[in-house]
């Protein structure tokens, strides 16, 4: 478990820690036994890219394991996010932009990158 939670593949309880959504989706892909029992049934959609553990621990407290929920999110939402910084932001992006998802708009954020200013 100590190396899981180095990972950032498990979730912190009151007492103790059980595997993420994540976690249990690293442990079949490589190839680690696990009883039937204790397996969730994944949600559906785009998981999460590797982004670090704080990262990844930050998305996950507020319930976001997948690509999709992060779009519902605005950039600065994510920025304000303890433990998710540039890093962590430019892999985002890059998962999305391939899953042809982006962020919600933002009204206080700068322009997306190929937008043009708007001249009133």
């Amino acid at each position: 478990m100590r190396k899981l939670k180095e990972r950032g593949l498990t979730e912190s309880l009151d007492i103790g820690y059980r595997l993420s959504a994540r976690g249990a989706a690293v442990l079949d892909h490589e190839g680690h036994p696990r009883s039937a029992r204790g397996r969730s049934v994944p949600e559906p959609g785009i998981p999460l890219p590797h982004l670090g553990a704080a990262a990844t621990r930050a998305l996950t407290a507020h319930g976001v394991v997948r690509l999709e929920q992060v779009a519902r999110l605005s950039e600065s939402d994510v920025l304000a996010l303890h433990g998710v910084g540039p890093y962590a932001l430019r892999h985002l992006r890059t998962a999305m932009d391939a899953a042809g998802l982006s962020f919600r708009d933002d009204p206080g954020a700068s322009p997306h990158a190929g937008a043009t200013p708007e001249t009133s």
